[in-house]
């Protein structure tokens, strides 16, 4: 990456991904994989928030391996499921959802995973719009994939991208190992919490086990 903002190309993809349009998602989610694993020039215009992208020719081979379909259910459990009341602030919900995630045998470094999580906040906001954010973090402390839901029925102030409080979060933990799945994973969550029912069907629902079955309806 390029240009003025600070931001290194992983932080430009992620978040490149997190505002894909949802009815050109599973494309668009595709070339951008491919820049991640066949190389990349970003430039990054911060103040008008305008990526400039120059692709090198990619394997097709490997856009029809990422074409595949991606099950979220491995990934989630009642578990790692918390519904939070009042309006706590960023900061005290993602710390709390992490510590929910460390109850997990493959986040072996809560502090570092949460550090991790918060600095990556910190370069840019996780709260995509819509009353959804998505933190996340990749670190070789981490075992597995994982991913920790929260639903928070009075809002919280996430500093989202349109300024609205945020009702639903998804917590993403994942291995430096397998930066391809990292993202399709990220990409995945993002495209599911952008569908309204299932935003309103997990904030309704009654108990931990029916918010991961409307998460993954």
């Amino acid at each position: 990456a390029r240009g003025d903002s600070g931001l290194d190309s992983d932080t430009v993809i992620e978040t490149l991904i997190l505002k894909l349009p949802q009815e050109d998602y599973e494309q668009t989610f595709i070339t951008i994989i491919n820049w991640c694993r066949f190389g990349e020039l970003l430039t990054y215009d911060e103040a008008r928030e305008h990526v400039t992208i120059v692709t090198v020719p990619i394997a097709s081979a490997s856009a029809q391996q990422i074409q595949a379909g991606l099950s979220l259910r491995p990934y989630v459990d009642t578990a790692r499921v918390m519904r939070l009341g009042g309006s706590p602030n960023k900061k005290e919900l993602i710390t709390k959802l992490c510590e929910r995630m460390g109850t997990h045998s493959a986040i072996t470094d809560v502090i570092g995973f949460t550090d991790a999580v918060l600095t990556r906040e910190h370069a840019t906001t996780t709260g995509v719009g819509n009353g959804v954010a998505l933190p996340h973090a990749q670190l070789d402390s981490v075992g597995d994939f994982l991913v920790a839901l929260a639903v928070v029925p009075e809002g919280c102030d996430f500093a989202a991208l349109d300024g609205q409080p945020v009702y639903v979060v998804a917590l993403i933990a994942a291995p430096q190992r397998d930066r391809p799945r990292y993202l399709r994973v990220l990409a995945t969550v993002a495209a599911q919490l952008n569908r309204p029912e299932v935003r309103t069907k997990m904030l309704t629902a009654p108990d931990d086990e029916h918010v991961v079955v409307a998460f993954l309806s």
